[in-house]
């Protein structure tokens, strides 16, 4: 990346800090980082902590291979955070591009062959597909894969404040408010229903 994009940053730490700092995703030294970008705009290190996120980089190399959009840049970000337009270019034959990024940063074999056995019909390459479809701390083995994980996990709203990991993020759009409702729905109706315990 040419230059460092603050914004997009700083929308990535607001959602990566909950689960860093519950010691699910990342490193240990991360969410001083973490916090320093979204505080206060200082992301030198943000990038690269990022990447140790284990899934998250995937899926943003996987949204900018087929948008051509820098990885870190806004549009990729909010894609995979909250959703957006970027999401209508990307077909089930994007889900191998998603699968060879998670080999490349070490998710573990048996889950790659899993999910190499049974692909989407739909593929949207966003939280709400990694929480459901792929399944929460499934890569980490941090958390068990069950609802109360997943209701945990998953990017909620209420009223027009977003949550992550219980935790308070921040007032959304109107318009970030309907895209999250909009591709969490499209995951749940298209790709991967609600487990039932």
């Amino acid at each position: 990346m040419d230059a460092v994009d603050t914004k997009a940053l700083q929308l990535a730490c607001q959602f990566a800090i909950p689960p860093n700092a519950l010691g699910y995703c990342g490193t240990s030294s991360g969410t001083k980082h973490l916090i320093a970008c979204k505080e206060k705009g200082v992301c030198d290190q943000v990038e690269e902590e990022l990447k140790k996120f284990i899934v998250l980089y995937p899926y943003l190399k996987t949204i900018s291979l087929v948008t051509g959009l820098e990885e870190f840049s806004y549009e990729v970000v909010e894609a995979y955070c909250l959703g957006n337009d970027l999401l209508n270019k990307f077909n089930p034959g994007h889900y191998g591009i998603l699968l060879k990024n998670f080999q490349d940063q070490g998710v573990p074999v048996w889950l790659l062959t899993e999910l190499k056995s049974h692909p989407p019909k739909k593929f949207y390459p966003t939280h709400a597909f990694q929480v459901l479809f792929v399944g929460v701390g499934r890569a980490s083995g941090s958390v068990p894969f069950n609802r109360e994980t997943i209701n945990n996990c998953l990017i909620t709203v209420k009223g027009k404040t977003a949550y992550h990991w219980g935790k308070k993020i921040r007032a959304l759009t109107a318009g970030e408010q309907k895209n999250l409702a909009f591709w969490t729905n499209k995951v749940l109706r298209e790709v991967a229903p609600l487990p039932k315990k």
